[in-house]
């Protein structure tokens, strides 16, 4: 049974029950899946505590003044929250749950759209949720299941979410989830503003009234609560130090440029990654989907503008960034505009669900499903995987058939051989064929298994239908089976979390250090960690002197570059815009004791965590493997 289609004539996809039951249930999913694999860590929960002050860190402080005015409302949200409680778990727990929800719903809805059918949308989201397309990832991660940095994975399926309105004929709702999604990430804005753009100017050329009357009303109504909280910011602005250890004057660009080029991974200029160019499957997909004989021709074709936007953008500010090499602009590569290529990753999976969807036609025979059992098979394999090591060997396993490449590869040659078998003009069999062969010739060189993968699924998907005369059993038993498998594909998932169930992790030396400093009177004072770690602040709820987190604040904050570059000199013996020269720490055991109070009352920390490999010249507090907690003398109340 297909779902109704969508447009301004009737009620469209989001009428039906079916696909609220949908989004109901991939919920459900993610309160349990978080509730069995533990609640974890966040990020935001650190920027509420320090945005509530509930943690007193100076004004001054790179993290401070990020926290409190950088654009984001997803920490004001979670400062909101803890206002009102200060659980870890309630907080830390509903955004785990939130990034569950934002990495498998958009995905269900729009499988959904492309096949009009919503147990293909759950088989979408079960692909993502097995991680197929992790291989094709940015220098940005792509990570659905829960962890320390959620923002941006959030803020990715929110512009996914958008998309899917603009899609489905959803004006209104759409235009409101674009001006709502500069509160909730920035950097995903950009092609979506060019997409609605053209959308917009298209509706005014052709005289589209009501669709432009119901863009300006979503869009402005969007921008009520994004226009609120940029005052609400106003109101906890911090202006910059003008006196104290955090008052660092220097050169900004300089000091920013140099790090970006060294240090700054997610901002560098893409290399051709060996998975990277099967991307483009995604648009060829698309292509292909278009050039058939579809229903909705303009939701494809609609489709395939976004892709082109996409990487449009990404093709100008990686020509800009070689441009301003010596020099890095903040605006050309501040907002990490490579990250988009995400989009494309997540995309491809409904799309290769749709193109395995779609029936064989031609040659006066019946309709073939034989797409659809390619992809059931695929879905068994992926539930088996964590038991094949019971069978084979682990070395193969864990190298060959136990990986995200192996699906991914699969599933891309399924879905270029069954474009390239089912009825469809000469041209569209042209492009198809000439994509896997692209694809297969590329891979040769440098992916010698996934080419071996990608022609395995081509042939599989490209069977002869006289081989295998499935109709009859699959009018009976395929919607059963993809229903049994997908279940049981859950299943497996949820056990393989299951299996690394952390709660809230806080290890010994964290609770040892939070009882003896309470019970020294010093519930507030702050540590000095290495720069590496990460967790400290929320597990402790103590300031922290830096983290991992805090070299790259000037990334988003370029003023606070010369504070950050003087903070890890002075203390790390790392010069953030300089090549990473001897051992970390190097300095540390060599320090003397009136070396460390003087850094320690010019910066404010009276403790120092450190390596049990790394002794220093402090007395010791208590020491827990792998670390050991001392004393900066002569700083009481830090």
């Amino acid at each position: 049974m297909r779902l109704p289609e969508a447009g301004e004539a009737g009620p469209g996809l989001l009428a039906n029950s079916r696909v609220w039951g949908g989004c109901l249930a991939w919920c459900a999913f993610a309160v349990l899946a978080v509730v069995l694999r533990g609640v974890r860590w966040e990020e935001t929960y650190e920027h509420a505590l320090l945005i509530t002050r509930a943690v007193p860190m100076p004004e001054g402080h790179p993290m401070f003044q990020y926290v409190r005015n950088v654009f984001s409302l997803q920490s004001y949200l979670t400062a909101g929250i803890l206002w009102l409680s200060e659980s870890p778990m309630l907080i830390c727990g509903l955004r785990n749950v939130l990034q569950l929800v934002f990495a498998t719903v958009p995905v269900f809805l729009l499988a959904s759209l492309f096949t009009r059918q919503t147990r293909y949308g759950h088989l979408a989201a079960l692909l993502v949720l097995c991680e197929v397309h992790k291989p094709l990832e940015s220098y940005y991660p792509i990570v659905p299941w829960p962890h320390f940095f959620a923002t941006g994975q959030i803020g990715l399926g929110c512009a996914l979410l958008v998309l899917f309105l603009q899609l489905a004929g959803y004006w209104r709702s759409a235009w409101c989830g674009l001006a709502l999604l500069a509160g909730m990430h920035l950097g995903q804005l950009p092609p979506l503003l060019v997409y609605f753009g053209l959308h917009g100017l298209y509706a005014v050329y052709a005289r589209q009234w009501g669709r432009v009357r119901q863009a300006l009303a979503g869009f402005f109504a969007g921008l009520i609560p994004i226009v609120l909280f940029y005052a609400i910011l106003r109101f906890f602005h911090v202006p910059e130090p003008l006196g104290g250890a955090y008052a660092v004057t220097g050169d900004v660009q300089g000091i920013y440029g140099a790090y970006t080029a060294l240090h700054d991974l997610h901002r560098a200029v893409p290399r051709l990654n060996p998975l990277l160019h099967s991307v483009v499957a995604t648009a060829i997909l698309a292509a292909v989907l278009v050039l058939r004989r579809s229903a909705e021709p303009q939701t494809y074709g609609s489709l395939l503008a976004y892709l082109a936007i996409v990487g449009a953008i990404v093709a100008i500010f990686a020509a800009l960034q070689q441009v301003t090499a010596d020099a890095p602009v903040f605006l050309v590569i501040g907002w990490m505009p490579y990250r988009l290529m995400n989009h494309l990753a997540v995309l491809l999976l409904p799309v290769i669900v749709a193109v395995l969807a779609a029936p064989r036609t031609g040659h006066g025979l019946p309709p073939d499903r034989w797409g659809e059992w390619v992809l059931l098979f695929l879905l068994l394999f992926a539930a088996a995987q964590p038991m094949l090591a019971w069978v084979l060997p682990v070395a193969l396993v864990e190298r060959y058939l136990g990986t995200p490449e192996a699906l991914l590869f699969l599933l891309l040659g399924a879905a270029w051989g069954a474009a390239w078998c089912r009825h469809a003009p000469a041209h569209a069999k042209v492009i198809a064929a000439g994509a896997l062969a692209f694809a297969l010739i590329s891979l040769a060189f440098i992916h010698q298994y996934g080419a071996f993968l990608m022609a395995t699924g081509a042939g599989a998907a490209a069977v002869p239908r006289r081989l295998f005369p499935l109709n009859g059993l699959a009018s009976r038993w395929e919607g059963r089976l993809l229903a049994a498998v997908g279940i049981l594909l859950a299943c497996s998932l949820l056990a393989r979390q299951h299996a690394h169930r952390e709660h809230l992790p806080v290890a010994d030396i964290e609770v040892d250090t939070v009882r003896l400093l309470a019970e020294r009177g010093e519930a507030e004072a702050m540590l000095l960690v290495p720069w590496w770690d990460i967790g400290w602040l929320g597990c402790t709820r103590h300031p922290v002197f830096a983290d991992y987190q805090t070299a790259h604040l000037m990334s988003y904050l370029p003023r606070l570059a010369p504070a950050i570059k003087a903070m890890h000199a002075e203390v790390y013996g790392w010069v953030v815009d300089r090549p990473e020269t001897g051992p970390p720490l190097e300095s540390w055991p060599t320090r003397t004791p009136l070396e460390w109070q003087r850094l320690g009352e010019k910066w404010g920390f009276g403790f120092v965590l450190s390596p049990v490999e790394i002794p220093l010249q402090l007395p010791k507090l208590l020491e827990t493997p792998p670390y050991a907690l001392y004393e900066v003398p002569g700083i009481p109340g830090k």
